[in-house]
This record gives structure tokens, C-alpha cells and sequence, in this order.
């Protein structure tokens, strides 16, 4: 059996000091590592103040999956790279927020329409609509999230759009009372199973903060 968890980390972008040619200006620093006991609402609002980039990493038999499959499968390493491939939990807490949105309705945008379909479609959790309604998403959205729940989870893909018309890693999760698989590519890796509960158990604190979100309808002010 394998064993599986999250880590949350902030980096800091930085624009490189060099003489001659270099084909990426920026580069990001890491910054730290999400304390166990650090509350998570804290950790996000943290980030947002000092715009740093937030990676969820994952963690598999000890090892960074992402530097692990760079290592062994990508020659060059574009898994959770600057102008590679994301996890679609690093894209969507990171991606570009419209112009003129409030603090709270940011907030509320990260966790509801984008991460907390993402959060259950990782734990091979069956996507609903009222799911999505609750997250305030709209008719149109609605419809077509559920078609998109219909397809491989998307474990990685383009760091600009993650759309899968442009190239994306997708994986079928299978989950029963004892354990969840991943079923990866045949070509990359035969796949992981682990320990329902202690997969589960990674993701409680972030389920919680939804729940909360969704129930309290508390507007956060960063």
C-alpha cells in the first residue's frame, strides 16, 4: 500500500540577476512550508498579503511526486515548473483574478468554484449540481462542470489555461470502502493505492474551511 499527503508551500517570485542570456527572467524562491499546526485560512491570507505563490505538493511514499516524475520520466522537468505543468490545485489557487473583484468575493471565488471542485474530484468524490450551486456558481458554469466531471481528473496541465484542448496529464481515481486508486498512463507509472482514510484524512482541514464557508456565508476581509 502507498502512502500519501499534502503540503502547502509559498514561494516568492523573484527576477534573476545575471549578465548575458538567460531564457526565464523570474524564478521563484521558496519562501516555507505550511506549519501542521498553522490554521489554513492564516496560511492563505498570509499569501494573498504578500502576493506569494502557493504550491500544494504532493507527497507519495515520502517522495515529491512532481521531482519524482520529473526525475524518472520528464528529462525536462516541466511538472510544477514556472512555464510547465501544473497540478490543477497549484493553477487554480494561483490563477489571474479579474480586475475590480473585492477582497472577500476573491476569497470566495478561489475556494468555491475553483479548488473545491478540484478538492473533490481528487478524492473521486461524484460531482453534483448542488455542489456546484452552493459554491455560487451559475447555470451555464453548472452544466458545464458536470460534463467536464464526466472525464479524467486532471492531475496536471498547461500553467497558462489548464484547458484540456491544450495538452493535460488526466487520471481516472477509482475509490472503494478501504482504499483509492490512482490510475495513472500506462507509460508514465503503474499507478498508486492507498489507504482510504489516511487519504481522506489530508484533505479534512480544507473540507472544513469550505463547509464553513458555505454554511456561515462569512464575507473574510484580507
Amino acid at each position: 500500500m502507498d502512502t500519501f499527503e499534502i503540503r502547502w508551500h509559498q514561494y516568492e517570485k523573484r527576477e534573476r540577476k545575471f549578465q548575458g542570456h538567460s531564457f526565464h527572467r523570474e524564478y521563484f524562491h521558496f519562501h516555507r512550508q505550511k506549519r501542521p499546526d498553522e490554521n489554513l485560512l492564516e496560511f492563505f491570507r498570509e499569501s494573498y498579503e504578500n502576493d506569494y505563490y502557493v504550491t500544494i505538493r504532493y507527497i507519495i511514499n515520502g517522495e515529491d511526486f512532481a521531482d519524482y516524475m520529473n526525475l524518472n520520466y520528464y528529462g525536462n522537468r516541466v511538472l510544477d515548473a514556472p512555464g510547465g505543468y501544473f497540478n490543477s490545485l497549484t493553477f487554480n489557487w494561483n490563477d489571474r483574478i479579474p480586475v475590480g473583484v473585492s477582497n472577500s468575493d476573491w476569497l470566495k471565488k478561489i475556494l468555491f468554484e475553483n479548488i473545491a471542485f478540484d478538492i473533490k474530484g481528487i478524492k473521486g468524490e461524484k460531482i453534483i449540481a448542488d455542489d456546484l450551486k452552493a459554491w455560487g456558481m451559475n447555470e451555464e458554469r453548472i452544466e458545464f462542470f458536470l460534463e467536464d466531471a464526466k472525464l479524467p481528473f486532471i492531475l496536471y496541465g498547461c500553467c497558462q489555461c489548464l484547458d484540456r484542448e491544450c495538452g493535460y496529464w488526466g487520471i481516472e481515481i477509482e475509490k472503494d470502502d478501504n482504499w483509492i486508486k490512482w490510475h495513472l498512463p500506462e507509460m508514465y507509472h503503474k499507478g498508486y493505492q492507498f489507504e482510504k482514510e489516511d487519504y481522506l484524512k489530508e484533505f479534512e482541514e480544507y473540507d472544513q474551511l469550505i463547509i464553513d464557508l458555505i454554511e456561515k456565508r462569512k464575507e473574510y476581509t484580507l
